[in-house]
């Protein structure tokens, strides 16, 4: 155990030139040696992979941007009761952007608009396993 320690230890004190170089040679006569075992761990992980990517439930996300134009005086006006000038006020935006970010808002809508119910906006928890599951059931029940 001591002498390991040495001839890291001594690794970690040459120069980059002095350090054995990795011969590629050998690292794929020893791929092609043990091909069976590099197949097979190649084929588990493709097949872990497309499993995760049919079981997995799908997750989006989007972001949106509001650009309010000053120079718009008629629509400055309609967004806001306030003055013209009031839309300048760097503390109003501030407030209206924070108004747009509202959890109770965004609850208020997706109540209003009955989204837990929307199949269509609502992500179906169903995987491939579970699917599969069901319908062995369903045919073996038939």
């Amino acid at each position: 155990m001591n002498y390991t320690f040495q001839k890291s230890a001594a690794l970690f004190e040459k120069t980059p030139d002095e350090l054995p170089m990795v011969d590629l040679e050998r690292l794929l006569a020893i791929a092609r040696r043990q091909w069976r075992i590099v197949a097979i761990a190649v084929a588990i992980t493709l097949t872990l992979g497309v499993a995760y990517l049919l079981t997995a439930v799908p997750i989006y996300s989007a972001d949106a941007s509001l650009l309010i134009d000053t120079n718009n005086q008629k629509l400055a006006d309609q967004l806001s009761a306030a003055p013209s000038n009031a839309l300048d006020d760097e503390t109003n935006i501030l407030s209206q952007v924070e108004l747009l970010k509202s959890k109770k808002i965004a609850l208020a809508v997706s109540e209003k608009l009955d989204l837990k119910n929307n199949a269509a906006f609502m992500a179906s928890d169903k995987g491939l396993i579970r699917s599969m599951v069901s319908s062995v059931k369903a045919g073996s029940s038939a």
